[in-house]
Parts: structure tokens; sequence; C-alpha cells
């Protein structure tokens, strides 16, 4: 993980970014069988016009968009599915993260250990697709970002968590929905910010904690007595 540089006194001061190395190849056996990306047919076609079998893959992935998007109702019937736009890379920050990150990629690759390797970027030219731009400048790389960056199906905060009078909060500190008896929501939905990590765990502990606020119980009590005496 890494950050980009805090300019800007309103960016958060933690990791914007992180960078996954994956020892396979954006070969045709990655692209038919690997991992499950919402790529157009039509675009993994001309990805096996340049795929390789030497190569191995640093995926990029932005942890902290500011690009809001919305969920909301289509009509009153309970069975009609959402009306969601996830406005992605709406805010210029987005972008300005992501080329971040291709500039580190970049300099990795130029660190002694990879050059011992033979690493290299391998530059991907496609006809019609940001051709039209200099290569290696920002917009040439805001233009493929644009164009190829997929999601990894983390949403959260939909029902954010918040005080009773918190506009933006959808549910109270207990997990009930305001103004609704009876209804609690336990998934990535009331988490406040999209944590750094994997949203796995988190949602698992959420579930745990749902169990023993509708039940009265506190089952990590001596959990918590125990690290009460770590000097941390």
């Amino acid at each position: 993980m890494d950050k980009i540089p805090n300019r800007d006194p309103v960016e958060p001061d933690y990791p914007d970014y992180q960078m996954s190395l994956y020892t396979v190849a954006q070969d045709e056996g990655f692209l038919d069988y690997g991992l499950d990306v919402n790529i157009k047919p039509e675009v993994t076609k001309l990805f096996k016009t340049r795929a390789k079998s030497n190569e191995f893959t640093n995926t990029l992935i932005g942890l902290h968009p500011k690009s809001k998007g919305t969920i909301r109702l289509q009509s009153t019937d309970p069975f009609d599915p959402p009306l969601i736009d996830p406005h992605y890379l709406e805010n210029p920050y987005d972008i300005k993260v992501m080329i971040a990150a291709i500039r580190k990629t970049q300099q990795l690759m130029n660190t002694k250990v990879f050059k011992q390797l033979g690493g290299k970027l391998v530059r991907r030219d496609f006809p019609g697709i940001c051709d039209k731009v200099k290569f290696d400048t920002d917009a040439y790389w805001e233009c493929l970002i644009r164009y190829f960056t997929v999601t990894i199906y983390h949403p959260v905060s939909t029902c954010r968590m918040g005080t009773v009078t918190d506009p933006s909060a959808v549910v109270d500190p207990e997990l009930r929905v305001k103004g609704i008896l009876n209804l609690r929501v336990a998934d990535a939905s009331v988490m406040r910010n999209e944590p750094s990590g994997n949203t796995n765990a988190p949602c698992i502990m959420i579930g745990e904690k749902a169990a023993d606020l509708i039940l009265g119980k506190d089952t990590v009590v001596d959990f918590r007595k125990q690290i009460a005496k770590l000097k941390l």
C-alpha cells in the first residue's frame, strides 16, 4: 500500500491505493479462467492478441475513492431491482490516485532487483483506444484508466451508521434502521467509510456484533478484559 503526496490539506493521511503482484501472466488461460472481472468480451479478445506467458501482473486498486454512487428505489414494488449508479471515477481525485499508483509501479521497474529479473512494463496498444494521446502522459494514463478500470465489488456505506441526529446515517449505533421498528442491517452497507482491506472480515464482525445486540449478550467481554492489560 502507498499514499500519494499529501499536497492538499483535505487529503486523508492513509493509504490511497494498493499494489497486488501476481505471479501469473495475462495470457489466454488467465483471461479465460483467471480472475472473474467484468470486462467486455471484445476487450478480452483484444487482450489475447497481446498475451504472453512469461509475464507477471501488478494489479492497482484504489482504496478510498471519493466518487460517491447512489442506490435508489426503481418503484414501489419491492421485487423490482434497485437503480444503482456507482459514479465510478467521477471525482478527479480518484484518477489522481491511480496515476500515482502507475508512477510508483514505474519506479519499482527501475529498482535493482527488478532489473536483475529483466522486469519491464509491457506496453499494450489497441487501435482506437487512447491511441491519439501521447504515451506515458497523465492524459494517456487517465484515458486507459477510464477505459479498463473494473470494480472488485466492495461497495459500502449505502446504509451508513451514525447518531440519531446524523442526517447521513440510516442505522443507529445498534444497527437499527431509523424510523422503523424491529429492523436491523448487518453488512458492509453500515460502514461509515471504505476500509483499506477486504470487506469480508469486517462484515463477519458486524454480523457477530448484530447477534450480540439482538440477544443482549457480550460474547467478547473476556477478550476485552485481556487486551485491556496490554501496553499498547
